[in-house]
């Protein structure tokens, strides 16, 4: 486990209010509609999918701020009539662990960096964040995932 930084982030982003247990609506879904977006608009997507959780607090059926983003170069041009805006994400201070296999495990690794964030003395923040490394969703066991704790 490794505390980090991760550098601010110019995204096309997908913003809603959600629950734990409606995310599978936008799982496969709007990281297409991203990806074709950023086609369409000729621009070069220059890292990993993420997710970045605000107000999630590990129970089901709580509403919070689930932004999709896609990492993109800036537009040269004024954009308009796209599907999604364009964001910058502000850097992010946390514990960054990997997590590889299925999603539906993802709690294990979160309760994992929770428990040693809490028992280092750490403050939980209000947000987390999760990098898309590798997606495989014909076999789950191959899927990478950075999950990261943000702290206060």
């Amino acid at each position: 486990m490794q505390l980090n930084t991760s550098p601010p982030l110019h995204v096309l982003s997908f913003s809603v209010r959600t629950t734990l247990a409606d995310l599978g609506k936008y799982g496969v879904t709007v990281p297409k509609q991203l990806y074709a977006e950023a086609a369409l608009l000729g621009l070069l997507v220059t890292g990993p999918l993420r997710w970045r959780y605000l107000g999630a607090d590990g129970r089901r059926d709580t509403v919070f701020t689930l932004q999709i983003g896609l990492p993109v170069e800036r537009p040269a041009h004024p954009t308009e009539g796209i599907l999604f805006s364009f964001e910058e994400w502000p850097a992010f201070y946390g514990l960054a662990q990997i997590h590889e296999g299925p999603w539906e495990l993802l709690h294990e690794t979160y309760g994992k960096g929770i428990e040693w964030l809490l028992h280092e003395g750490y403050t939980i923040g209000p947000e987390a964040r999760e990098s898309y490394l590798n997606v495989d969703l014909v076999v789950p066991a191959f899927h990478r995932t950075e999950v990261h704790i943000g702290i206060v």
